[in-house]
């Protein structure tokens, strides 16, 4: 499962390797290939790096000063952990409601609540973005 930890990893790796162009293949990272592959993707569509691909199995890639301030932000770990706590606060929000409005609706409002937040959660993890 791709984490928000694991893609934080690779992209502050990536930093690491400086502005210039890197080569990025197979066994270039301790993740599966797949993994790897799927992450620069989503880095490209988020303009934190540069990505051509060469033939599926090889990408040169050269790092945006996009990614840097990402990173500096917190990175995708302080992005989902911001995004829970949104959750958590409209939970406290709405619980705050719970004597004017009648308790079924409360109570169907706080359970469409959860399951957003469960289902946006799973779906951030895999997805990324």
């Amino acid at each position: 499962m791709i984490t928000a930890e694991k893609k934080d990893d690779l992209l502050i790796t990536l930093i690491k390797g400086g502005f210039k162009d890197q080569i990025i293949g197979p066994n270039t990272f301790e993740l599966e290939y797949d993994e790897v592959s799927t992450i620069l993707k989503q880095f490209g569509r988020r303009d934190f790096i540069n990505l051509h691909d060469f033939s599926g199995l090889r990408f040169r890639v050269q790092v945006e000063v996009e990614a840097h301030d990402f990173i500096n932000r917190g990175g995708y770990k302080f992005e989902e952990d911001a995004f829970r706590n949104n959750f958590t606060k409209l939970e406290l929000e709405l619980a705050n409601l719970e004597g004017e409005i009648s308790q079924e609706r409360f109570s169907n409002i706080m359970t469409l609540i959860g399951t957003a937040s469960a289902a946006i959660s799973a779906y951030t993890s895999i997805q990324g973005k």
